[in-house]
């Protein structure tokens, strides 16, 4: 009984999108066959993301959001809609669709820098992550982007100080309130800020002697990333032998 209800949305997919195709078929043999290419994507530009909220079936919207990727910038539109969904899969599959398209969604800046201060929890921390994801052009957010490097959820926080890492150089101003969070009590933001600070080219003597120490860190996430980071940057010094404590502050 309950794996046919879990059929169902499925078979009413297939039966949407059979539809769409049948009509776009009839439609096409009357127009002008050069413009086909770029109606067709009109047409599941403008559908596509109405499936991805409406079925509640997770293959579905995989494939529904891959197709939103293919298109890429006319479906950004219709993903920034989606993200005002209610559902946390919907913000979640449109979210991850708009970090594929990557700097192609970069017409999103305005709207995501509004939805940073969301009450929605899922949906803020996806405008925080996909600021970054639209990478240097970004950089208009990065004074918006800031005050959440003090945010006391470490989600938060660090989402705002990978995103400034993607922004890369320009974020620079972000640096030196990024390494003090090299000490953060949460190891995804002490292992982010790592990262941050190698792609804003903000490897001071001082960021660097500090990475060497994150080699003792106490989580192995951390410890990864020193040498990784150490390995691309000084590579002697990631092999070097070293002893002590290395403390976290909140």
């Amino acid at each position: 009984m309950n794996k046919s209800r879990n059929r169902s949305p499925r078979w009413l997919t297939l039966v949407l999108l059979i539809l769409l195709l049948l009509s776009y078929c009839t439609w096409w043999i009357h127009q002008d066959h050069s413009n086909a290419a770029g109606n067709m994507q009109k047409i599941l530009t403008s559908n596509m993301h109405v499936l991805l909220a409406a079925s509640s079936d997770e293959m579905t919207r995989m494939e529904s959001a891959g197709l939103l990727a293919e298109i890429g910038v006319p479906a950004v539109p219709h993903l920034v809609e989606a993200l005002y969904s209610e559902s946390h899969d919907v913000i979640k599959y449109a979210a991850g669709t708009l970090g594929v398209i990557g700097p192609d969604a970069r017409g999103a800046l305005p709207t995501l820098i509004v939805m940073m201060k969301d009450e929605h929890p899922l949906r803020r921390r996806s405008a925080l992550a996909l600021i970054g994801y639209i990478g240097p052009d970004a950089y208009e957010a990065i004074d918006e982007l800031m005050p959440f490097l003090g945010d006391p959820d470490p989600l938060i926080c660090g989402r705002a100080v990978e995103s400034l890492g993607r922004i890369g150089p320009r974020a620079l101003i972000a640096a030196p309130r990024i390494h003090t969070l090299m000490r953060h009590k949460d190891w995804g933001v002490r292992a982010r800020a790592i990262e941050s600070l190698e792609k804003m080219c903000a490897l001071t003597p001082e960021v660097i002697q500090n990475i060497y120490r994150a080699r003792l860190d106490p989580h192995p996430s951390v410890r990864k990333t020193a040498l990784d980071t150490l390995t691309r940057i000084a590579p002697p010094l990631s092999t070097l032998p070293s002893k002590g404590p290395w403390g976290t502050i909140s």
